[in-house]
C-alpha cells in the first residue's frame, strides 16, 4: 500500500449495514421509508454513477462543471491544506478542488464513506494523479467519522458535502447534520457545499425518472429491496414493485418512491418484521429538497456558517457554496 494512504476503519463494515432499528423505524412508519444509504452497497453506487451520466440529470454534471471552472477561486479563498469530505464516493468531482489543492502545495484529503473497497479505490486513483498528495481515509459513518475530524486534526480544514446532499434529507436530518458539522469545524474553517434551487415540476420529474429506454432508476431504487433481502433474510420481490417520482409543490421536494403493484406481504426474519402492503403503497426511497437561495443562506448561518463565495449556474439554478465557520 502506498506510504501515502492511511485508511482507518472507525465502523466495523458488517455492523454499519446489520444493526437495522432506523430501518425499523422507517419501515414501521408512515409514509414507509427505506434510508438511503442502504442504497449505496457495490451494485447501487455503481447504477447511481451511470445515472449520474444522463443527461436528464443535471446535477452532477453541472456541479462539476462548477468546480472545474472555480475550483481555483475556491481552493484559494478558503486557502486550507485538507480537505475533509462526508461520502466521498467516487471523488469524481472533487478530484478539482485537490488538483488545485495541490498545486498550492502538499495536500490532505481525508474521505469520509462506508464502503472500503470504493475509498480505497478512490484514494489509489487520486494519489496515482497527484504525487503532493496524502489520504487519511476513514471508513465510517459521518458521525463517527466527524468525530474523528474534531479529536484528531491541527490544521485548518475546508469540509465539503457536495452532491446536493443537503437536499437529501428531512429538515430535522438536516438540522443535526449541520449541528455536527458545525461542532467539527472550528473557527476560521471552511465549509463547501451545494443546493439545487427551485424549478419548474417537469424538468424536475424528468430529471429523477427514467427516459425512455433506460432502467437506471428502476433498477437503481428496487436494489434496495434486494439489498434488505440480502441483509435481514428478507423476501420482498422486487419484480411486485414500481418505481416513479413525483414533486411536491407545497414542500418543494422531489419524492421518490417504490409502489406496490399488488397487495402482499414481506418478512425480513432478522428484524422479525412482518410488513403489509395494500396495491399502490409507497416506500420512500429519497427526498431530493429544491431549496430557495435566501433561505438556504439563512439556514447555514444558523449553524455559525457565513457566504465567503457562491458560484451559481444561472440556466439550472444549482450552485456551489463556500462559507466560513465563525
Amino acid at each position: 500500500m502506498d506510504s501515502r494512504l492511511d485508511v482507518l476503519e472507525l465502523d466495523k463494515p458488517d455492523e454499519l449495514w446489520l444493526d437495522g432499528e432506523d430501518l425499523r423505524r422507517s419501515l414501521q412508519g408512515r409514509p414507509r421509508r427505506i434510508p438511503s444509504y442502504y442504497g449505496y452497497d457495490e451494485r447501487g453506487s455503481e447504477l447511481f454513477d451511470a445515472i449520474t451520466r444522463l443527461p436528464e440529470y443535471f446535477l452532477t454534471w453541472v456541479e462539476e462543471r462548477l468546480l472545474r471552472d472555480h475550483g481555483h477561486e475556491i481552493v484559494r479563498l478558503a486557502g486550507c491544506p485538507t480537505l475533509v469530505e462526508l461520502g466521498s464516493g467516487s471523488a469524481r468531482k472533487t478530484r478539482h478542488l485537490l488538483e488545485a489543492m495541490t498545486q498550492r502545495g502538499p495536500a490532505t484529503f481525508v474521505p469520509i464513506d462506508v464502503s472500503r473497497e470504493m475509498l480505497e479505490g478512490t484514494s489509489r486513483r487520486l494519489l496515482g494523479l497527484m504525487p503532493t498528495l496524502s489520504v487519511a481515509g476513514l471508513i465510517a459513518r459521518w458521525e463517527s467519522g466527524l468525530k474523528w475530524v474534531r479529536e484528531n486534526r491541527t490544521e485548518p480544514c475546508m469540509l465539503a458535502f457536495i452532491g446536493s446532499g443537503l437536499g437529501n434529507m428531512l429538515p430535522t436530518e438536516r438540522d443535526a447534520l449541520l449541528h455536527d458539522i458545525s461542532h467539527s469545524c472550528k473557527p476560521g474553517d471552511y465549509f463547501l457545499t451545494t443546493a439545487d434551487f427551485e424549478k419548474p415540476a417537469e424538468i424536475l420529474e424528468t430529471a429523477y425518472n427514467d427516459p425512455p429506454g433506460s432502467e437506471l432508476w428502476g433498477e437503481f431504487r428496487v436494489n434496495r429491496l434486494r439489498r434488505l433481502n440480502e441483509l435481514f433474510t428478507g423476501d420482498f420481490n422486487p419484480t411486485r414493485f414500481y418505481d416513479h417520482s413525483r414533486y411536491d409543490h407545497a414542500a418543494s421536494m422531489i419524492e421518490s418512491s417504490l409502489y406496490a403493484s399488488e397487495p402482499q406481504t414481506v418478512h425480513l426474519r432478522r428484524l422479525d418484521l412482518e410488513l403489509h402492503f395494500d396495491r399502490g403503497e409507497p416506500i420512500v426511497v429519497d427526498y431530493s429538497v429544491k431549496f430557495r437561495r435566501p433561505e438556504f443562506a439563512a439556514e447555514l448561518a444558523r449553524h455559525g456558517f457565513h457566504p465567503v463565495g457562491e458560484w451559481i449556474n444561472g440556466i439550472k439554478q444549482y450552485g456551489v457554496f463556500l462559507t466560513r465557520k465563525e
